[in-house]
C-alpha cells in the first residue's frame, strides 16, 4: 500500500510503502523444485518505508516460529527480528553556487542501519534431550563516500554482537572496517 506514490513538490515528491506478510509452511512440505526450501515455518511481517529527494528511511518487524502444527514431540522455536536503515544521496547540482559544492564533495551518500534477531526456544517436550536456544545478534552498519569525476572513496564499518543466554557458546563480537 503506498499513501504517498511521488510526483509533485515538497512532500508530494515522496514515496511511502506500508506493507506486511505471512507465510506458513507445513511440517510434511516438500518442494521438488527446491529442495533446500525450509518446512515446518510460520512467518509474518510488517514494514515501511519512505523515501524523499534521496533520503529513504525503512524499519521492519516480524516473528518466525516453527513447529506449526504444535507437535508435542519437538520442540518450538521462535525469532523475532527488527531493522531499521536510512539511506541518503543527495543530489548537489552541477550549477551555479552547487559547482563548486560538487567539486568539494563529490556526490555524497551515507546510510546506517541496525538489525536485532532473537532466537529462542519456547517450549520444549519432556523427553527432549537436544539442547534449548535462547540466542540473540545484533548487526550495526555504517557507510560514508563520496563519487567525483575521476575517483571516488567509500568507508565502510560494521558490527556484530552475539549473545547466548543458555551458556552453550560464548559471546561473540566482531568488527569489520573497509576503505576503498
Amino acid at each position: 500500500w503506498e499513501p504517498l506514490q511521488g510526483g509533485g513538490e515538497g512532500w508530494r515528491s515522496a514515496t511511502w510503502e506500508i506493507g506486511g506478510e505471512y507465510e506458513k509452511i507445513g511440517t510434511a512440505f516438500q518442494s521438488l523444485g527446491n529442495p533446500g526450501l525450509p518446512s515446518d515455518l510460520e512467518m509474518g511481517r510488517l514494514y515501511t518505508r519512505l523515501g524523499r529527494g534521496g533520503v529513504d528511511f525503512e524499519a521492519s518487524v516480524g516473528r518466525e516460529e516453527d513447529n506449526v502444527d504444535d507437535s508435542p514431540l519437538i520442540p518450538t522455536s521462535r525469532t523475532d527480528i527488527a531493522r531499521l536503515g536510512l539511506n541518503c544521496s543527495p543530489t548537489i547540482s552541477s550549477e551555479g553556487r552547487g559547482r563548486l559544492l560538487r567539486l568539494l564533495l563529490g556526490q555524497p551518500s551515507f546510510g546506517v542501519s541496525a538489525q536485532q534477531a532473537w532466537d529462542r526456544t519456547d517450549s520444549v517436550p519432556e523427553d527432549f534431550t537436544g539442547n534449548e536456544t535462547d540466542f540473540r545478534s545484533r548487526d550495526l552498519q555504517l557507510s560514508l563516500g563520496s563519487a567525483y569525476s575521476l575517483w571516488d572513496w567509500y568507508f565502510g564499518f560494521s558490527q556484530g554482537l552475539q549473545d547466548d543466554f543458555t551458556g552453550q557458546i560464548s559471546d561473540t563480537r566482531s568488527d569489520s572496517y573497509d576503505l576503498t
